[in-house]
């Protein structure tokens, strides 16, 4: 029993050593579909006639985008053991990841096709890693990130069925990288090489992570919204007293004319 136990952590431990590169090009794919109709959690919008209701639409997303995030295991995000310069050894969190936010005033123009334009933001995200050196001497050192900012520039259309569906979504801008290392010992004349080269490594992790897992669900809640919450530039029913009315008019104008 204790063979095979041993058997299995040997081979779990193997498999989790992957390479910088394949860290950054490789994000973890969603677990699972979002399927969600806003308002889930009470909040009310009203259809989109200008851009306050735009905000107001975006800020309810943003909402309901902050838990999907914990949920999918992305706030905290924990690193797989990453080997960098050959015998550094990388683990650790990113933390923030569902703190997003609006950024500026959103836009929502008519015509055709009906079309949102947003910004979005993520300030004081946070990583913490540990990192273990190997060699004849070895050592085990930390390093504390901070990026005071990540944006995001986005546009939605609707495309089909009254559904908005993003068409561009990219980073337009992260921070710099802010590390502070402690305990390199001897290896200390590298904390420059270092640093640089774990700032490269979460530079390309978060900008997979927003262009790809945090892209897909703002999407999927878009795509789950309903046709009266996307309302700009499509021509509403009359109702039943918009019906009645006009019929009186017409009577008016009728009986006028003779």
């Amino acid at each position: 029993m204790m063979q095979a136990l041993a058997l299995f952590l040997v081979c779990v431990a193997g498999s989790t050593l992957v390479s910088a590169a394949s860290v950054i090009s490789k994000v973890p794919e969603i677990r699972h579909k979002v399927e969600l109709e806003l308002p889930v959690t009470g909040h009310h919008v009203a259809p989109l006639k200008d851009d306050v209701n735009c905000d107001a639409l975006l800020d309810a997303i943003l909402a309901e985008l902050d838990p999907l995030i914990s949920d999918e295991g992305y706030d905290p995000y924990y690193l797989v053991e990453t080997d960098i310069l050959d015998f550094i050894y990388v683990t650790g969190e990113i933390l923030g990841l569902s703190e997003v936010k609006r950024k500026n005033n959103c836009t929502m123009t008519s015509g055709s096709p009906v079309k949102m334009t947003f910004e979005i933001t993520v300030t004081d995200l946070d990583a913490l890693l540990d990192l273990d050196i190997t060699g004849l001497i070895p050592y085990e050192a930390t390093a504390e990130v901070d990026y005071s900012e990540v944006d995001c520039d986005a546009t939605a259309k609707v495309i089909s069925n009254d559904s908005l569906t993003l068409t561009d979504f990219a980073v337009s801008y992260l921070s710099e990288c802010d590390i502070v290392i402690s305990g390199l010992g001897i290896f200390d004349y590298l904390a420059d090489l270092i640093s640089s080269t774990l700032c490269d490594l979460l530079d390309g992790l978060i900008s997979d992570i927003f262009d790809g897992v945090i892209e897909d669900l703002i999407n999927d809640l878009l795509q789950n919204l309903t046709p009266e919450q996307v309302s700009i530039g499509h021509p509403r029913l009359p109702t039943v007293n918009q019906k009645v009315g006009r019929i009186h008019r017409a009577l008016l104008r009728s009986s006028k004319g003779h």
